[in-house]
């Protein structure tokens, strides 16, 4: 049975892992054996660690969804643990219980836990209040110089033609030059911002700087053509660019789990997906760590389609 998981699962499987005694294991998605029959079931956590000699297995089961869990989920895993020899079980709903539920589990000694609300005055010190912002950005090229051979005396203009060492015509010079844009300028900035953001953006205010960039390219033996019909071929384009950028905050949630604050987002790039990030602190920990998933957006359906 290949293993299942959903993104609920992995990040109450993270927070487990980082809040466990010293010595502890914790997997995610394990098939334990029933004591009185070969059948296996699937445990979405696993928790095993040895106390004073006594090996002790707790299972953790996580349910994503958008209203409180209620007494049937309670009665599946009742009738799930009863003879899988586990030690204690844990439930975990991202939505909370139903006063029901909450009996009927702590009659059956079944702990249920959920993510709890955090406001303003729950912080402390050892949290960082985060914030998630989409950002996005405009590289304008304000100037391209065209390096040649004779020397062009005077400013090219784009339409000037570009031709092979045959003389044949390939584009214009604006041609060529978005083709050099788009092949590699556009793509190198990327590049450059990815790896080096953190160093260029240390706060938010950062953004309202402009980033000035100038990069050389080669083009792959041609010429340009002056108006006089004298052919030039190009040795360099040293593009000359400015990215500037704008910055929208998202509407966030916080909430604390166990010893975990966790801060989520649901973003809408204006396109066909919308994009979950959800970031989590441990409390005496010094890393957290961020989750991104993508989703397709619910479409309805007009009438008569």
């Amino acid at each position: 049975m290949p293993k299942r998981t959903n993104d609920f699962q992995q990040l109450i499987h993270f927070i487990y892992s980082q809040i466990v005694p010293e010595g502890a294991t914790v997997t995610e998605s394990v098939l334990l054996k029933e004591q009185n029959s070969p059948a296996k079931r699937e445990v979405d956590i696993l928790i095993e660690y040895e106390i004073a000699g006594t090996k002790l297995r707790i299972a953790v089961e996580c349910r994503d969804r958008s209203r409180k869990d209620d007494i049937e989920w309670i009665d599946g895993l009742i009738g799930k643990y009863q003879d899988l020899g586990v030690d204690k079980v844990i439930a975990v709903s991202n939505s909370g219980f139903s006063a029901d539920a909450i009996k009927k589990a702590s009659a059956k000694k079944i702990d249920t836990r959920s993510l709890e609300q955090a406001l303003n005055t729950d912080w402390t010190k050892e949290f960082i209040k985060l914030g998630i912002v989409t950002i996005t950005q405009q590289i304008f090229v304000d100037q391209v110089e065209v390096e040649a051979e004779p020397a062009l005396e005077e400013q090219p203009e784009l339409t000037f033609s570009i031709v092979n060492p045959q003389g044949v015509f390939v584009c214009t010079l604006d041609g060529l030059l978005k083709d050099c844009y788009n092949r590699r300028i556009e793509k190198d900035i990327h590049k450059h911002l990815q790896q080096h953001f953190l160093e260029l953006f240390k706060v938010l205010a950062d953004l309202q700087k402009t980033l000035l960039s100038e990069q050389k390219v080669i083009p792959s033996n041609v010429a340009v053509i002056d108006k006089n019909g004298i052919a030039h071929k190009i040795l360099s384009l040293t593009f000359h660019t400015r990215s500037v950028f704008a910055t929208k905050e998202a509407s966030i949630e916080n909430h604390f789990f166990e010893k975990a604050h966790i801060t989520s987002a649901t973003i809408d790039n204006g396109e066909s997906e919308l994009l979950h990030i959800t970031a989590v602190q441990i409390a005496g920990k010094k890393q957290g760590k961020v989750f991104l998933r993508s989703k397709p957006k619910k479409t309805i359906k007009k009438t008569g389609e």
